[in-house]
């Protein structure tokens, strides 16, 4: 006896799974299995639809980077327009502010005016009193002082009676 393996299992029916089979061979069907004349791999082909296609493409491509570059200029338009439209309405109310500052300073102006006016005529007025009041105050006085006395004279007289 030999000490080769394989004629230990030599005569052993020995029947393999599906699963470790390896898959069935690819053919072509009988009806796809015609010749190529070999006419037709030594005429010249005519490549003018590809070509017609291929410039089609480039066409198309022109027309889509066209259209896309008037796309972003027509957006570009817009957003000059848009900065220009904010500078103009910053612009605008910038004078606003400007002559709402202008109105209130010469509202104020005309306010200190009229209150200084006011002092003015005030001042004037409280000068016309203290000009007539030294002239009451030496009238009431002297009235004062001709009180006294007449009193003075009617306590004496009584004294004396």
């Amino acid at each position: 006896m030999s000490n080769d393996p394989a004629t230990f299992v030599a005569g052993v029916p020995v029947k393999i799974s599906e699963r470790f089979r390896p898959p069935r061979r690819v053919t072509i069907p009988p009806s796809c299995q015609h010749q190529i004349s070999p006419d037709l791999l030594t005429q010249e082909y005519d490549f003018a639809v590809e070509r017609r296609v291929l410039t089609w493409l480039q066409e198309r491509k022109a027309w889509k980077e066209k259209k896309e570059n008037e796309h972003k200029e027509r957006i570009a338009e817009y957003d000059r327009k848009k900065a220009e439209k904010k500078a103009k309405e910053e612009e605008e109310r910038l004078k606003k502010e400007v002559e709402e500052e202008g109105e209130e300073r010469e509202k104020k102006i005309k306010e200190e005016e009229k209150r200084r006016g006011e002092a003015k005529i005030e001042l004037e007025g409280g000068r016309k009193k203290e000009q007539q009041k030294p002239e009451e105050t030496k009238d009431e006085a002297e009235d004062d002082d001709e009180e006294k006395m007449e009193s003075q004279t009617a306590e004496a007289d009584s004294d004396d009676s």
